[in-house]
């Protein structure tokens, strides 16, 4: 996850295909909730399979609970309404957090998936030092679900964080 005014500022061209469900999902009329509502297995399976590298990381039982909450009419409405707001609210708010030189002053962790060979459009330890002088980051050897793929380095991570 990266400040949204740095999300959005990154992710685009060629450089936002890996990201298409922001775009999808922050659309303002209700057709990204019509398009996931005619087969929410697929849409929500499809991040839940191709975005874990490490087997077995969500398990069956698990997996059919996140899809059982997720193809729910309100669940649908509530996961788009998030990634409006990203675009529209909280990019705004961090854009003017950045303008006034506002600054995390507490400590941060920043955990982020290892990317293998593919070259991320932006860098994670960059964007969130510019953020967060007290920034502790990590590279993780998974793929996006980082606390049901590595939990351990993601609880070491927050225990550093709070200890």
């Amino acid at each position: 996850m990266l400040p949204a005014a740095d999300m959005w500022a990154t992710l685009h061209g060629t450089d936002g295909i890996f990201a298409f469900h922001l775009y999808l999902l922050a659309q303002p009329s209700d057709l990204a909730e019509r398009m996931i509502g005619a087969d929410p297995d697929l849409f929500f399976g499809h991040f839940l399979d191709s975005w874990t590298q490490v087997p077995e990381a969500i398990p069956g039982d698990i997996r059919t609970e996140y899809l059982t909450a997720a193809r729910a009419p309100d669940s649908i409405r509530a996961v788009c309404a998030d990634y409006r707001a990203s675009a529209y609210v909280d990019n705004i708010h961090d854009e003017a957090d950045r303008r006034a030189g506002r600054r995390l002053t507490m400590p941060v962790a920043a955990l982020w998936q290892d990317p293998g060979e593919l070259v991320l459009p932006f860098d994670p330890q960059a964007i969130w030092s510019a953020w967060a002088p007290d920034l502790r980051t990590t590279t993780v050897q998974c793929g996006h679900f980082l606390p049901e793929e590595q939990p351990d380095i993601v609880i070491g991570a927050v225990r550093d964080l709070i200890d």
